[in-house]
């Protein structure tokens, strides 16, 4: 059902919304961006639904219907913010609800809108929520949703072998349920964009044929806006695979859906379609046009301007332009950190922040005292427990088990311990070490995920993490956080000067960088990465000796040393450990859940297309 008749029919079934069919009447203009004055107007709509305490269930399900369609359109837009505005109206009506389907429901649009702006954490706590409240009530269509969303948000964190498992749950869940044909197009469709992002093509042509095949007919704009993105990764696994004629058909189609889309993002996808045949079709000017003129229209979409650059700079390397190709590879890997940063930091503005509220007689009120306490204590470790998931999802992608940045901490805090810190000192080493690799959510997994060396342009994006985690947290408004910042910035440093991003050397190396830098090395070397197998214990501990007054503090790693053989007699398993505090984190708890249901799911499933493929 489109917006305009959704607010037709709550107008007219309900006396309580009756004094709002003024404003509802501008849904049309709203929904389209016609006009962004507009917007208040929308917004006080969703406030007056939200604060009305008595809906019935009819009504509860109308208002949410309306809401999600104000989601919808706030994506087509790029607007966020809106859309979450919404999400959350919408969840807050679904908690009172007699049916939890309501609540089901917008549990998976707000795990979906957070999987659209990059934060993984956020988008897999919610997701696991729907999927357990889904198979609750016996909601298969809710839960093919939440699985779909699922896979979207495996390909955002690098976690390619979680969406062909993902999408076979979807597949083998919907194969009697008519109305998920749009969800299994889109397990198809993340499979190919999976598929492409590890370089089989011919497999990810398949799945998107697959996707095509599924296609419902499109009714609303985000319809065609998914659409779009189908064509668009049709479109570019065809040209990888040398099939430009038909490269060609698919952007042209792309095209098509953009028009009845009506939005820039729709618009964006064909676009970037079209260019990319024309470059591969040696029609430079053309493409080089289009895609200059694109950045000139997404100029406040970060996210669709840096594919935009990404484009660029291949059109140019095709051109043999190595000088232009350089510009705009580099304007794509600042665009793409400054994207992620930006991320990073809006999500933190979303926690609850403190009241301005002022209690009289502040100085004689002991209990409000108290409970001011209470509140700034609550936000630092909400602050930081979010900063800890961003961190951990930057790793997932080179560490499967997301525990690497918590035995990290665990380890630093350790050493900090033997070298007769105090116990404040130690307990913030302890969270701060947590946080050393935030900086990776600006590296691009094409990058992170190299299982070879890097060149050099490759390896200054690679040391750009350091510099962009201590950003990050410098602007994270968290006033404990000074030393987390600290290491973030020169757990890299080497103690003969020669490490990076600042070079400096021996006790210039802030204490807290230096202590985790050892247990950093230590944890990297003995667990298995993209670019290495795992070093026995004894091999890695022989590394970091040999590295003594080089990379490494000396008196520090005589007490790392020490220290280690002394955890290994004591606790055997060093990895359990030290993962005491993993195993607590509910991002990786929620994670936990979602592949407890998926590895069933791998075998369960096997027979469908995508497992095969992805296995």
């Amino acid at each position: 059902m489109s917006a305009d008749k959704i607010v037709i029919e709550i107008a007219t079934k309900t006396e309580r919304f009756h004094r709002l069919e003024q404003r509802l009447a501008l849904v049309p203009a709203i929904v389209r961006g016609l006009d962004s004055s507009l917007k208040n107007a929308a917004l006080e709509m969703i406030d007056e639904i939200a604060s009305a305490t008595d809906l019935s269930e009819e009504e509860r399900e109308l208002a949410i219907t309306t809401l999600v369609a104000f989601v919808q359109s706030y994506i087509i837009q790029g607007n966020m913010r809106l859309a979450l505005d919404c999400a959350h109206a919408g969840y807050a009506i679904s908690t009172g609800a007699a049916n939890l389907f309501l609540k089901r429901r917008m549990l998976n649009v707000l795990g979906m809108i957070h999987r659209e702006m990059g934060a993984a954490p956020i988008a897999i706590s919610y997701l696991a929520q729907a999927v357990a409240l889904a198979q609750q009530i016996g909601d298969q269509l809710g839960e093919c949703a939440a699985w779909a969303n699922y896979a979207g948000v495996a390909i955002s964190i690098g976690d390619h072998p979680m969406v062909g498992i993902a999408n076979a749950k979807v597949l083998g869940l919907s194969a009697a349920i008519p109305a998920a044909k749009i969800l299994r197009m889109q397990a198809h469709q993340t499979s190919a964009q999976s598929l492409y992002a590890m370089g089989k093509y011919q497999a990810g042509i398949a799945a998107i044929n697959n996707a095509i095949a599924e296609q419902p007919e499109a009714v609303t704009p985000f319809d065609h806006l998914q659409l779009a993105r189908t064509q668009n990764t049709r479109s570019a696994l065809l040209v990888a695979a040398g099939e430009l004629a038909q490269a060609r058909d698919a952007a042209f189609l792309a095209g098509e859906h953009a028009q009845q889309a009506e939005g820039t993002m729709a618009q964006a996808e064909a676009d970037i379609a079209q260019s990319r045949v024309d470059y591969h079709s040696k029609q430079f000017d053309v493409a080089e046009s289009r895609l200059l003129a694109l950045i000139n229209k997404v100029a406040t979409n970060s996210s669709v301007k840096h594919d935009v650059y990404n484009e660029l700079a291949n059109l140019y390397e095709a051109q043999g332009d190595n000088e232009k190709a350089t510009k705009y590879r580099a304007k794509f890997f600042d665009l793409y950190s400054q994207t992620k940063m930006s991320s990073t930091l809006e999500q933190l503005s979303l926690l609850t922040h403190l009241s301005p509220h002022q209690p009289a007689q502040r100085h004689e009120d002991t209990v409000a005292k108290i409970e001011l306490v209470r509140e700034r204590k609550e936000i630092f470790r909400a602050r930081i427990e979010t900063m800890e998931h961003l961190a951990v999802a930057a790793e997932l992608r080179d560490d499967s088990t997301g525990e690497h940045s918590y035995r990290v901490g665990r380890m630093a805090c350790l050493l900090a311990k033997e070298a007769g810190c105090d116990d404040d000192t130690i307990a913030m080493i302890d969270i701060a070490a947590r946080l050393h690799d935030i900086g990776k959510i600006g590296v691009p997994d094409s990058i992170l995920l190299k299982p070879r060396g890097f060149n050099a342009a490759e390896r200054q994006v690679m040391e750009m993490h350091a510099e962009i985690g201590a950003d990050v947290l410098a602007k994270s408004k968290i006033p404990q956080i000074k030393m987390a910042e600290e290491i973030a910035r020169h757990h890299h440093e080497r103690w003969d000067g020669r490490g990076y991003p600042a070079k400096i050397g021996s006790r210039e190396i802030p204490f807290a960088a230096r202590i985790t830098a050892l247990a950093d090395v230590f944890d990297a070397l003995t667990h298995k990465r993209p670019y290495k197998e795992a070093w026995t214990v004894e091999a890695s501990l022989s590394e970091i000796l040999a590295l003594r007054g080089q990379h490494f503090d000396p008196e520090l790693t005589d007490l790392f040393l020490g220290m280690v053989s002394r955890l290994r007699r004591e606790q055997g398993d060093l990895d359990h450990y030290l993962g005491v505090a993993a195993r607590a984190s509910p991002f990786l708890q929620a994670r936990g859940k979602i592949w407890e249901t998926l590895r069933h799911a791998k075998d369960e499933y096997q027979v469908h297309a995508v497992s095969e493929v992805q296995a």
